[in-house]
């Protein structure tokens, strides 16, 4: 997690963002496979 350390977060609504882009984005390859 390279990225993450060398790239500061000024908000914490990025975070939240970047949760629910992987949340969505793991959602979406299970309904893929299924």
């Amino acid at each position: 997690m390279t990225f993450f350390e060398t790239v500061p977060i000024p908000e914490p609504g990025i975070a939240v963002l970047l949760g629910i882009g992987v949340a969505g984005f793991i959602g979406y390859l299970r309904r893929g496979t299924t």
